[in-house]
């Protein structure tokens, strides 16, 4: 992967650590809540890269509260947003994978020359 360019900033990357600490402790609310910051100032690939697993977090979170059907749109909204833009954003942003679902769910933020956080 190449360097994280400008946008890429010290505290973007502190947010999604933040949570990704969050989404694997089942504080989905709050991983949403972190992964927000700064998104809107992003490249519009990028932001709406962010936006999907925004969503992810928003949509286990909705799963929590028994609000399953709209938990379901935003699953598949979020999904519609990655697969649309991970082709084109894949060298430019730290990749961060969701796996699994509802409460086994994991994030994995992976940085250059880190271990996944």
């Amino acid at each position: 992967m190449a360097e994280n360019p400008a946008w890429c900033t010290p505290q973007l990357l502190v947010a999604w650590e933040q949570g990704v600490h969050d989404f694997n402790e089942g504080r989905f609310w709050e991983a949403h809540e972190a992964w927000e910051r700064g998104w809107k100032d992003l490249p519009q690939a990028e932001r709406t890269y962010v936006q999907g697993l925004i969503q992810i977090a928003a949509a286990f979170h909705l799963e929590d509260l028994g609000r399953l059907d709209p938990a379901l749109r935003l699953r598949a909204s979020s999904r519609q947003k990655i697969q649309a833009t991970w082709s084109t954003i894949q060298d430019r942003l730290p990749r961060l994978e969701v796996q699994g679902e509802g409460r086994h769910a994991r994030a994995v933020l992976l940085l250059p020359g880190r271990p996944a956080v």
